[in-house]
């Protein structure tokens, strides 16, 4: 409950709050991983579900260990590493369609002067 947002009471924390308690664990905003889902859900197997991709998010914000993360969402590690490396992987293959070649060039040209 309280990634989602909410208290211990169930009431909902504030707006900026929430963003920020978000961001914290995800590394993005709910609209980009909703978005990030619609690209990579036709490539994950059909058993996978919108959790699944927080999972894949909050290790590449982390990177903890499998120990780590699994007992962190409840599963056992076999259970964490089925499903957040096939979406580590998913989003890995999707770099071409939303990463812009344009601003890389120009943050490697920043970087270089």
């Amino acid at each position: 409950m309280l990634l989602a947002g909410h208290d211990c009471a169930g009431d909902l924390v504030p707006n900026q709050t929430h963003m920020r308690r978000f961001r914290s664990h995800f590394g993005t905003s709910p609209g980009v991983c909703a978005h990030l889902w619609k690209l990579i859900k036709p490539v994950l197997p059909r058993s996978f579900i919108f959790f699944h991709l927080l999972w894949g998010m909050m290790f590449m914000k982390v990177y903890g260990t499998e120990a780590v993360m699994a007992s962190k969402i409840g599963v056992d590690e076999k259970t964490y590493r089925g499903h957040a490396w096939p979406v580590v992987k998913a989003i890995a293959s999707m770099k071409t369609k939303v990463v812009s070649a344009k601003v890389c060039y120009n943050v490697l040209l920043l970087v270089s002067f």
